[in-house]
């Protein structure tokens, strides 16, 4: 989870407002959870941009949030720029991500 600097308010030791961006690594064998009831549950929470990755897939989904749902607003797979559009600046190689095709 990330919160930008202004709205560093939002964070708390015990509870937390919405973080700005929510990541999520999908694990082998929790893909359901991880992909159908926390995107339910981070659009609910009304977080701007939740990102999935997929290591199996090698692979970033972003969505972005609109009128309290979801939308695509990026799929990269190997050799492409995932980049946010809350977080100025902040862009991710999904080679550098995942590494090398042959390891």
């Amino acid at each position: 989870m990330i919160w930008r600097s202004e709205h560093k308010d939002r964070m708390g030791e015990r509870e937390s407002g919405p973080p700005d961006v929510v990541v999520e690594i999908i694990s082998p064998g929790n893909e359901p959870h991880d992909i159908e009831t926390k995107f339910r549950e981070y659009a609910q929470a009304g977080i701007p941009e939740y990102w999935i990755v997929q290591p199996a897939a090698r692979a970033i989904s972003i969505y972005s949030l609109q009128d309290r749902a979801y939308r695509q607003a990026g799929h990269f797979v190997s050799g492409q720029l995932a980049s946010s559009r809350v977080l100025a600046g902040f862009d991710i190689s999904t080679e550098n991500l995942f590494g090398d095709e042959g390891q």
